[in-house]
């Protein structure tokens, strides 16, 4: 119960100081935060409580083992037992196990087999020459082996064979170990396994994939014959068709039923994210389900890629630096961005141009959903210490980032270009850039450098926030009515995430022990914590301003006239203030009011003005663009030297005030004189009066 007393505390600190910190109190309890911070403390609660009164504890209910030296124990090396005994494979297996286990036995029972190979009768006779073989083959006396061997009467004696094959094998005669173990394969009862597993390691040291290709066709359903082998095997000898249908049957034979499930469970939850952001027109599910279900089969190309590089040229990691970022960029990142966007291009070539922005990085984002579900698939095969959270709170966001990237030409040619470039070109670029991001994620991880990835993998996240917004910001039907549904978001992926871990932690509970669930929880609840603060802060913040395009850049300081706030480190800034700060108000009915220190615009502003938000407006000087400026339209006009405006513009002067959850903030103000100002092309700041900052609360 110590964990449920821990969250408690820390949970309700966090809470505390989040309510400590806002003015308007009433608020906070209907926030998404409040929300979203009780949703998640309760189901870790909940969870704690099911493993802890629920689950198993393997450290008092699994028997102790004591392990006795049961081998020697069991050995029998009477002269009955071994006549007893007719079958052969008894014998090789009765060798084998007493040369590892209890070598002092092997000289009285060669004197067993000894007189055993003086009987007369045939199958005697040929036990024991065989078994004296056999000894001689542990021995590695080869030579006397062979000679025992051969005097074996029963030729079609199982094992005699492929023992056979085995001595001509460490005496490196090839084609004579081969002649055996085929004729092992012919023998009823045969050591087939043995023998098919023995021309296996030969055939494949020599590269010879015509014997492969047709020992796989006699024993293909033979677990011995490895996967990528007989996948590279078949793609040597241009069997296409049975290559596909090997290339499935490796991801089904690595397919667990509680992997399958979580793996099912991660694409879901992150496939509901991306449906639902579609705030100004709603992503069609069924392209959503072909782009899943494409890049479910996409895996295959990264699959062909990599056989084929088994086949022509070898290159691997080697610890080296370049050659391991090399690698990363250019047989990973490269093979699994090429076979992630191929869907997406697909959809493209076979479709019309779609409408929206949003939709190219979503629907390339549902292809890379779909192949981290197979890749998922292949390393869920096992519950090792926090595979499950951990791939779904970075590989696979990571796969969607890097496709997004990729995918992002095609909004840069429909949207944003007046003077067309070659959408060759672009994709060229953005595809190389997806390529690098994602060869960066997996060489940091080789190389071991956690700070480093982190630091990466926060910036990539950013990058892919800011993708979005820009895509939502230049819908075709965008409509300032609607930006209030971001925040829909932040309690789904607040909960989504933690659900992830609190299954997670059930799965281990009940399938491993109350001990090993609540050891992995210790070690693993700063990182989930760490995780679903930042995704929930990030994934759910978008600054929406119609037909603006925001540039990538981070800052340690506000940038372009946000105000005073106070400097941070940048991963911090990253982390706990977002690059993307949400401000939707337009709609927002306030209050406008003086600061009592801005004595000039006191004077004009000697009453409460109440009005509405209602645009968003971009201003411009030689240096930037500072897209930060609300449009108020006031109930009672202003004079400013005795002309009256129902207009003013206003900005957020701190980017970490909250218009809703504030008693007020401060913003930059400025008048506007004619409202036809609004209407040219390009609006600069210097057009505009400006009068320092006034305060500005919601109304009541």
């Amino acid at each position: 119960m110590f964990f449920i007393f821990l969250i408690l505390i820390v949970g309700g600190s966090y809470v505390y100081w989040r309510f400590s910190i806002i003015s308007n109190k009433k608020l906070f309890f209907s926030s998404p935060l409040f929300h979203s911070l009780a949703g998640t403390i309760s189901i870790l609660i909940l969870s704690l409580i099911l493993v802890n009164t629920l689950a198993p504890s393997k450290q008092q209910h699994d028997p102790i083992t004591i392990t006795f030296d049961s081998t020697k124990a069991t050995i029998d090396t009477s002269f009955t037992a071994i006549f007893n005994q007719k079958d052969p494979r008894f014998h090789y297996q009765q060798i084998v196990r007493i040369s590892y286990a209890s070598p002092e036995h092997l000289s009285n029972l060669e004197k067993k087999y000894n007189n055993l190979s003086k009987k007369e009768t045939s199958i005697e006779n040929s036990i024991g020459y065989f078994g004296l073989g056999v000894l001689s083959l542990e021995s590695k006396k080869y030579d006397s082996a062979l000679n025992y061997f051969f005097n074996v009467t029963n030729a079609s004696l199982p094992y005699l064979h492929y023992c056979i094959g085995k001595v001509y094998s460490e005496k490196e005669e090839i084609l004579l170990a081969e002649e055996h173990y085929l004729k092992e394969l012919d023998i009823e009862n045969g050591n087939v396994n043995g023998a098919v597993f023995q021309l296996i390691e030969q055939y494949k040291n020599v590269e010879d994939y015509a014997k492969l290709k047709k020992l796989f066709d006699r024993y293909s359903t033979n677990e011995l014959f490895p996967h990528n082998l007989a996948r590279l095997t078949l793609l040597h000898e241009r069997s296409f068709g049975n290559y596909i249908l090997l290339s499935v049957k490796s991801i089904k034979y690595k397919t667990k039923l509680w992997g399958f499930s979580a793996a099912l469970i991660i694409s879901f939850i992150w496939f509901g994210y991306l449906f639902r952001l579609g705030i100004f027109r709603e992503n069609k599910v069924t392209y959503l389900f072909l782009m899943f279900v494409g890049g479910c089969l996409s895996i295959l190309i990264t699959l062909l890629i990599n056989d084929l590089k088994g086949l022509f040229f070898l290159w691997d990691l080697d610890g080296f630096f370049f050659n391991d970022l090399l690698y990363s960029i250019f047989m990973i990142g490269v093979p699994e961005e090429l076979a992630k966007i191929t869907p997406f291009l697909l959809l493209l070539a076979l479709s019309k141009k779609l409408k929206e922005p949003l939709e190219y990085i979503v629907y390339a984002s549902a292809s890379a959903l779909g192949f981290a579900f197979i890749e998922n698939l292949l390393y869920f095969q096992e519950a090792s210490h926090g595979i499950i959270h951990g791939r779904a709170y970075l590989s696979v966001i990571g796969h969607m980032i890097d496709s997004s990237i990729v995918a992002y030409c095609f909004v840069l040619y429909h949207f944003k270009q007046k003077k067309k470039t070659n959408i060759l070109i672009l994709f060229l670029i953005t595809f190389a850039l997806g390529s690098i991001a994602h060869g960066l994620y997996d060489f940091l991880l080789f190389q071991n450098s956690i700070l480093l990835f982190f630091i990466f993998f926060v910036f990539v996240v950013q990058i892919w926030i800011i993708l979005i917004n820009n895509c939502l910001n230049n819908s075709s039907q965008f409509a300032y009515g609607k930006t209030r549904q971001t925040e829909r978001t932040h309690m789904y992926v607040a909960l989504a995430l933690t659900c992830i871990f609190a299954a997670e932690y059930l799965l281990i509970g009940f399938s491993k022990g109350v001990e090993e669930a609540n050891y992995q929880f210790y070690s693993n609840i700063f990182f989930a914590s760490f995780s679903i603060i930042f995704f929930t802060s990030n994934l759910s913040s978008f600054n929406l301003i119609k037909g603006y395009w925001r540039d990538i850049y981070f800052s340690r300081k506000e940038k372009r006239g946000y105000g005073t706030l106070t400097s941070r480190t940048l991963l911090t800034s990253w982390y706990f203030v977002n690059s993307i700060k949400s401000h939707n108000y337009v709609g927002e009915h306030v209050v406008l009011f003086g600061d009592p220190y801005n004595r000039e615009l006191r004077e004009i502003l000697d009453n409460q003005y109440e009005g509405e938000i209602i645009d968003r407006i971009i201003l411009s000087d030689s240096n930037s663009v500072d897209p930060h400026w609300f449009l108020l339209k006031l109930n009672n006009p202003l004079y400013f030297n005795d002309n009256p405006t129902f207009y003013v513009l206003i900005k957020v002067r701190n980017q970490s005030d909250s218009l809703r959850y504030d008693e007020y903030i401060e913003v930059f103000f400025k008048s506007v004189d004619n409202l036809e100002q609004l209407n040219k092309h390009y609006l600069s700041k210097d057009d505009f009066p400006s009068y320092g900052w006034a305060r500005v609360s919601m109304k009541n």
